[in-house]
């Protein structure tokens, strides 16, 4: 049992939720700070955290785009 503001098993949670959201839609830089504030909010998260995870997935996703699809590589977080 962990005190308040200290969550890390939900703070994980979030994250994976986080991620597999991003894998199955299609996310904009922003909407992905706001989840990643929302997230801060509801978890308690170091806000240190919170960006290094969005600076993080956004690169992941920027990288993954590109190993899928050459043609999105201007387009990053669109779909044909």
């Amino acid at each position: 049992m962990h005190l308040p503001g200290q969550t890390p098993l939900i703070d994980l949670l979030f994250f994976r939720i986080l991620g597999l959201l991003a894998k199955n839609t299609v996310i904009s830089l922003s909407f992905t700070q706001y989840l990643v504030v929302a997230g801060r909010q509801v978890c308690r998260t170091d806000w240190s955290m919170a960006v290094q995870f969005t600076e993080f997935f956004c690169q992941n996703e920027r990288a993954s785009q590109r190993e899928t699809d050459s043609s999105s590589v201007g387009t990053p977080f669109r779909h044909p």
